[in-house]
């Protein structure tokens, strides 16, 4: 049987995680060190989506469409991973 004790702490905890995670502004300063390296990840996945489209299409359309969905994939897979390690390190 737990202590009340540590079942308070951990409330306060996840009440305290839950209140940093309810705006994703204020997570920004943390997934970034700097504004200029958040912007040099999206020009970078901006980048790397329209190499890869473009190796495997040839029309300009299908270039632009192809690089917007791996581009898309890439930040949901950053976000994520974001998201886990900031919930990792809220909790330890």
């Amino acid at each position: 049987m737990r202590c009340r004790h540590t079942q308070a702490k951990r409330s306060a905890l996840r009440r305290a995680v839950r209140d940093r995670m309810s705006s994703l502004f204020a997570m920004v300063p943390a997934l970034a060190r700097s504004w200029f390296e958040l912007a040099a990840l999206v020009h970078l996945i901006a980048v790397v989506s329209l190499v890869y489209s473009g190796t495997r299409r040839e029309a300009m359309r299908e270039i632009l469409y192809g690089a917007l969905r791996s581009g898309l994939w890439i930040s949901g897979f950053f976000v994520l991973f974001f998201v886990v390690f900031y919930l990792v390190a809220a909790w330890l």
